[in-house]
């Protein structure tokens, strides 16, 4: 589970606001919203057409520096170094971040991974 992005050095958590990339230009925009179970904060690129694009949500980009992935069941956290876009839908003035299947060094801590393989895949979509 991606807990956390480094943007500009700064770290965000879900709850907190960053600038992200849409259609119409930059904007700032809470990562995550309240599901009425907690704060969700990503959306698997499998159901992004069934389950989120059905509901309005826009696909954009967010630019980081890092992503963090964690294994909680071992109480492990982990950063990734990764300079560029990942993958993110948006609607208000909230963003998830779109995640896919983890390549073979995050998938050590944890099966999925913000989207930067399948960026491409994403926009065109």
């Amino acid at each position: 589970m991606c807990i956390k992005l480094r943007q500009t050095g700064k770290i965000i958590v879900p709850g907190q606001t960053a600038i992200i990339k849409t259609k119409r230009g930059d904007k700032a925009s809470m990562w995550g919203f309240d599901n009425g179970m907690g704060i969700q904060a990503n959306a698997r690129i499998e159901s992004l057409k069934e389950k989120w694009l059905k509901k309005g949500y826009a696909i954009g980009t967010f630019e980081i520096e890092s992503f963090y992935e964690a294994n909680h069941k071992e109480r492990q956290e982990k950063e990734f170094k990764f300079s560029g876009e990942v993958g993110i839908i948006y609607k208000g003035e909230h963003f998830l971040v779109v995640t896919e299947e983890a390549g073979s060094q995050v998938k050590k801590i944890h099966h999925r991974q913000p989207c930067i393989r399948q960026l491409k895949l994403l926009l065109a979509a």
